[in-house]
């Protein structure tokens, strides 16, 4: 089981030691800790080949290797060492590898891996995420919410990001911090990876699923037109149909949502994302048609009031804004 999080004295920077790097791969540190604590490990490349032979000794072994164990077996240590040190060995050579290979694609499909069926957000993200329930966000005040194998490939995404930095590096970065639990430092660093190539329809996809996720005033109205600039660069893209309907409903704009929702489960073909989007069309239908009375009421009102009756001059006008939006709903509609 997981100790207390660790939150080590605030005047001195923690550290890099094995206890702090064993307390950083139980997630028992604080935010702003491991925060500290990656930075650190992006600095010393013995200390990442470390974590990393860590990890995936503590992955094949089936038991948590960062804390400290009773004697065991001298076969069993043995065994156990050389199995390490072969992982570590082999694994450092494959991130060495990748960190000099200027294409971004397997680190991003290693995200992609590390979040699985881990739905943490309603928008979506390209690359090739599955479809999960949504089951809710990650906290904002530590990293222990964060699986480690997503906080790895983030923590690689960021090494990949200073070996070589590009754009394509720098968008798969904001990806990689969005699901970590950093909405804002997403949309900084999705923000600037557009600056090079503004009509990327992808990143300015996952540029509006980080300004939903982030849901601060006004982000609904940028995810918007950042979804909308993905829906005419790249128009086949059912992710940014899918976060450009979400972004239509929260900005209360039922006829976009409901086009941007059946494109999107267009799209998707038969699949579990296209059933959500299905399942979001029928939903905003059944609302519109519940709150259409009402609404045609008070249109009538206010044209009643604008048009007076009696008064020769407004029939023509009142008779048109009548038949345009009052005397049936939405052709969409029943």
């Amino acid at each position: 089981m997981k100790g207390p999080p660790v939150q080590p004295d605030d005047r001195q920077p923690p550290e890099l030691n094995a206890e702090t790097l064993a307390a950083y791969i139980d997630g028992r540190l604080d935010r702003e800790t491991a925060t500290q604590v990656e930075t650190m490990l992006l600095r010393d490349s013995d200390w990442y080949a470390t974590y990393i032979e860590t990890i995936r000794a503590k992955a094949a072994l089936g038991s948590d290797v960062s804390r400290p164990r009773p004697a065991i077996g001298r076969a069993y240590q043995i065994a156990a060492g050389a199995l390490t040190l072969a992982a570590s060995v082999a694994l450092f050579f494959l991130w060495q590898r990748q960190a000099a290979d200027p294409d971004t694609h397997r680190e991003r499909q290693a995200l992609v891996a590390a979040v699985g069926t881990e739905r943490r957000f309603e928008p979506r993200v390209t690359g090739g995420f599955a479809h999960a329930p949504l089951s809710g966000p990650v906290r904002s005040g530590a990293n222990t919410d964060v699986p480690l194998e997503i906080r790895t490939a983030a923590l690689a995404l960021e090494q990949a990001n200073r070996d070589r930095p590009a754009a394509a590096t720098l968008a798969a970065l904001g990806v990689a911090r969005l699901f970590s639990g950093h909405a804002d430092e997403a949309v900084r660093d999705l923000e600037e990876a557009l600056r090079g190539n503004p009509a990327d329809g992808r990143v300015q996809s996952d540029l509006a699923a980080a300004y939903l996720v982030r849901a601060r005033d006004g982000d609904a109205r940028l995810a918007y037109e950042a979804a909308a600039k993905a829906t005419a660069a790249s128009p086949r893209l059912p992710e940014a149909w899918f976060n450009r309907a979400l972004a239509a409903e929260r900005l209360s704009l039922p006829a976009d949502a409901k086009a941007s929702w059946q494109r999107a489960s267009e799209l998707d073909g038969d699949t579990a994302w296209a059933a959500e989007a299905r399942q979001h069309l029928e939903r905003l239908s059944k609302q519109q048609s519940r709150n259409w009375p009402e609404a045609r009421s008070r249109l009538t009102a206010v044209l009643d009031n604008q048009y007076p009756v009696g008064q020769r001059r407004h029939d023509s006008a009142r008779r048109q804004a009548r038949n345009r939006t009052l005397f049936s709903p939405p052709a969409s509609l029943p």
